[in-house]
Parts: C-alpha cells; structure tokens; sequence
C-alpha cells in the first residue's frame, strides 16, 4: 500500500462518521478502491432505526434512478478529461 493512502482512508473514515452524527443521518456505506482493489469498507449508523440494527457494509440501498446523476457526471467528466488531452489546440489568431 503506498504510504500516503492509510492515512487518507484514516481521514476519509474519520470525516464521514462525523458528517453521519452531525448531519442526524441514519447511515452511510463507504467503499474505497485504490489501483483496482477495494482497500477499506465501512458502515456508519443504523440499518433499522426501530429495532437499533447496526448498518453494515454487507447490507445494500436501493438508489433506483439516483445513479444515473453519478453516471452522468462520471461520463462528463471522463469527456471533459480527454477533449482536454487530445484535443487539438486551438492557435491564436494573427
């Protein structure tokens, strides 16, 4: 694991339980992938608010049409990336 990444993880963990407590969320899953394997998963909050059940990172949210936003600007932003690598440069007018 290269040595900046743990404690980015430590961070991002640290960070997003605050948000679930400050916030008042029930839950939140969190998944990091880093070089293609996924290097930290957690769970904060609750599954069942009624019955106390700890949310874990096995348990799964139905998002429905919600994604296709994340899809959405995933694709733009990977358009975006590769216009501004390849694209021919624009030469300024004499």
């Amino acid at each position: 694991m290269d040595p900046w990444l743990q404690p980015a993880i430590d961070y991002i963990h640290d960070w997003i339980e605050l948000q679930v407590r400050g916030l008042q969320q029930p839950g939140c899953i969190v998944a990091i992938a880093h070089c293609g394997k996924i290097v930290a998963e957690y769970a904060f909050g609750h599954a069942n608010l009624t019955n106390g059940e700890k949310l874990t990172p096995r348990h799964r949210f139905r998002i429905a049409s919600h994604s296709k936003s994340f899809t959405a600007a995933h694709e733009k932003a990977v358009a975006t990336e590769i216009e501004r690598r390849y694209a021919p440069r624009k030469r300024p007018a004499r």
